[in-house]
């Protein structure tokens, strides 16, 4: 059916048109592909056949399309077990095959069926068997890998991780399975991946872990990168207050009038001499309020335009005028000015274990690309479907 369409009739026609028949030729790979079919397969075969013509007349009801690909998956699903399986790929001496790359991807279709982004289902769906296919690879060669170095991971190991990340998501292991359900991810497939992951761990240990090699040099030029910041030329430190208009957290309604009034009073009282500090905890409706209004140190470059231009030409301290944001009236307070500074986030002693730690898990995540990449180049690789 989907072979015999003019390709122009099936251009002329409408958006809505070209889904459906999108939708309509979503199985037809799988028919192409079988082998034998028994009595019941073959029934079920005329049935999509008969569905798809269906679907073909009645074009324009808009949300045919995704029902017509699920019911495909749910017949596509009982017909497999009575299809002869084909192969889909070869790695080395393992064979994976259509049904278990459709196993494989089956999560991922259902959760692009149902996403209703039927513009664009056929596509998505061969990514996604794609990438279940590079998946699946990888796990062949982990597997392949692990029996030639006589690795293993037994059943204790893996039911002592599933129950380590029940515990970390703080939450009874009927819950976590019933979130688990509801995002689509069978236990079987999560635990199946847990068991590569751990194999994964315990080979790249092995292969790699001995090889990374942390430096104390390393070490300082992440800490100078992260924790220490550098600026040179003009630093200002600045006192900040606010008064914003409309409702407040308790409910207390504040005109645009009201706000500027009042920002006149306050910058009038810092004039005179009373305390910033005080007023703005007081007063300023912005969080700097509970640190008495200070908010740090800035170079120009860090600053809003309005902001730079309102504190640029300000003497040490020096009350700025008020300016209009968009929700609040504004002043600042020039305290000091530096002509460099150095900001340190927290001390090399305290977060150098923690450096340590975050270098290793970032060369182990480059180790591990090497390291499948060098598998995939020493193996037999060979996608046939």
């Amino acid at each position: 059916f989907c072979d015999i369409m003019p390709k122009k009739v099936f251009l002329n026609r409408e958006k809505s048109s070209r889904n459906v028949f999108f939708s309509l030729c979503l199985r037809k790979e799988l028919l192409k592909k079988t082998v034998l079919f028994s009595g019941f397969s073959y029934w079920l075969t005329l049935l999509k056949l008969l569905i798809m013509v269906t679907g073909y007349f009645l074009y324009d009801r808009k949300r045919f399309a995704p029902f017509l690909a699920f019911l495909f998956l749910i017949i596509g699903a009982a017909a497999n077990a009575e299809v002869i399986d084909q192969v889909a790929a070869v790695v080395n001496d393992d064979v994976i095959t259509t049904s278990e790359l459709e196993k494989e991807a089956q999560e991922q279709y259902r959760a692009a069926v149902q996403s209703g982004r039927d513009d664009d289902i056929l596509t998505s769906m061969e990514i996604i068997r794609e990438k279940a296919l590079n998946s699946i690879i990888d796990r062949k060669l982990i597997e392949q890998k692990a029996k030639e170095m006589n690795v293993e991971v037994t059943k204790e190991e893996v039911e002592q991780a599933f129950n380590q990340n029940v515990a970390r998501s703080g939450v009874p292991k009927e819950v976590f399975l019933y979130q688990m359900h509801n995002a689509g991810v069978r236990e079987e497939s999560y635990r199946r991946n847990l068991h590569t992951s751990l194999l994964q761990a315990k080979l790249i240990n092995i292969d790699v872990h001995s090889k990374i090699v942390i430096t104390n040099e390393m070490v300082k030029r992440y800490y100078q990168k992260h924790y220490v910041r550098e600026i040179d030329g003009k630093v200002y430190s600045l006192l900040q207050m606010g008064f914003s208009w409309g409702v407040d957290a308790d409910g207390r309604e504040r005109s645009r009038e009201n706000a500027l009034e009042l920002a006149r009073k306050i910058r009038a009282d810092v004039l005179i001499g009373k305390d910033f500090a005080k007023l703005a905890r007081k007063y300023s409706d912005l969080p700097s309020a509970v640190d008495g209004g200070n908010i740090g140190d800035f170079a120009l470059s860090d600053m809003t335009e309005q902001m730079a231009d309102t504190v640029k030409d300000l003497r040490i301290s020096e009350v700025s005028d008020i300016v209009e944001t968009d929700d609040s009236y504004q002043f600042y307070q020039l305290t000091a000015i530096k002509d460099h500074l150095t900001e340190v986030k927290d001390s090399f002693k305290n977060v150098e274990k923690e450096i340590r730690k975050e270098l290793r898990r970032q060369k182990l995540r480059q180790a591990y690309k090497k390291w499948i990449a060098t598998l995939k180049a020493n193996a037999y690789i060979k996608k046939l479907h």
